[in-house]
């Protein structure tokens, strides 16, 4: 027998706490959405994972929608067979690219999430062609990992965040190479920094890539445009980064726009700087005893900072930081001791 070391970095799918509240943004925001304009029976498209997360919730919120998975993986496939639990529930094995060129329900109003495992073009590419393709009012995110390019992470920086002088040269040929598949999607008069390269605003790149590429398919003058509602970053072990945002009309926009900026907890209706999902790891003991006092209009984390007793971060700055982001994302938080896939 082989005995092997599990060598995973980060939590199962299903148990990863940060992407939980994502993923529960994006079902709050389609809540939203539905008292505007109802989703009845039409379409959520996405990739399910082993368990299909996202789609028992939309079956629990959407009993009438239509629920579609697409999955490339055969073994991965095949569990979702086991664990598929409603006849609405359409499983496809296939590639996303061959779905979208065959089947995808173009026309139709759906809510689509491209959780992607690859930052790379042609990710950016596929969420602005199912962009174009839905129908009105539906609502579409792009989810990619976010971490820094594998030849950027042994780089010494100075104090600026500049690369110390001596990799200078390696660092200009390496980022050439990463940014010439988006050089069409830095915009014009903008000049790519070194510190671009690297976090925090490598996030922000990211974000500006994915909006250009929306903004030329679909541009202020167009039919159906896009209403940004939401970007978020976290990290459950990878860095990831979320875009969340409703295909509108003109005829509508103003109406969304005007009821998520009032209603919409966790978004901002406009490409601001991305929100930082980072969730405490809190007992539930804890959590109860937290949870008596919370909402609060603001979180700002001097609420639960005070309520507790010591520190759940590595100084004063970080436990305030930990407190703010319960106070926000407390009602997203999951209780993973309690469900089971």
């Amino acid at each position: 027998m082989t005995f092997r070391l599990n060598n995973h970095t980060d939590p199962a799918y299903h148990l990863r706490p940060n992407k939980a509240v994502d993923r529960l943004i994006l079902v709050d925001s389609a809540r939203h959405l539905d008292r505007l304009y109802p989703f009845e029976s039409s379409y959520y498209i996405g990739f399910g994972g082993p368990y299909l997360e996202d789609i028992k919730l939309f079956q629990g919120m959407f009993p009438r929608m239509r629920l579609i998975s697409i999955e490339e993986n055969e073994d991965k496939y095949k569990r979702q067979l086991f664990h598929k639990s409603s006849r609405n529930v359409a499983l496809i094995h296939s590639t996303f690219s061959s779905y979208l060129d065959n089947d995808f329900p173009t026309g139709q109003r759906s809510i689509v999430w491209l959780d992607s495992t690859h930052m790379n073009r042609a990710s950016i590419d596929e969420f602005v062609t199912v962009c174009k393709n839905v129908g009105e009012n539906s609502l579409v995110r792009l989810t990619l990992p976010a971490s820094l390019p594998q030849w950027a992470r042994g780089f010494r920086l100075d104090r600026d965040g500049n690369p110390l002088p001596k990799y200078n040269t390696q660092f200009q040929t390496h980022s050439s190479t990463y940014l010439s598949p988006y050089l069409d999607l830095i915009p014009s008069g903008m000049q790519i920094q070194t510190r671009d390269m690297f976090f925090p605003d490598f996030f922000r790149l990211l974000q500006i890539f994915i909006r250009s590429a929306i903004e030329q398919a679909m541009p202020s003058y167009s039919l159906k445009r896009f209403l940004p509602i939401q970007t978020s970053i976290y990290s459950d072990g990878v860095p990831m980064i979320s875009v969340t945002g409703i295909i509108c009309i003109n005829q509508t926009i103003d109406k969304i726009r005007k009821y998520f900026s009032r209603h919409f907890t966790y978004g901002h209706c406009d490409w601001c700087i991305p929100d930082i999902i980072d969730v405490p790891r809190l007992s539930t003991k804890e959590r109860f005893f937290l949870d008596s006092k919370l909402p609060k209009h603001r979180p700002n984390g001097k609420t639960v900072g005070k309520i507790l007793k010591y520190s759940i971060g590595d100084d004063e700055d970080d436990h305030i930081d930990k407190c703010s982001q319960y106070e926000k994302y407390f009602a997203l938080y999951p209780y993973f001791e309690r469900i089971l896939p």
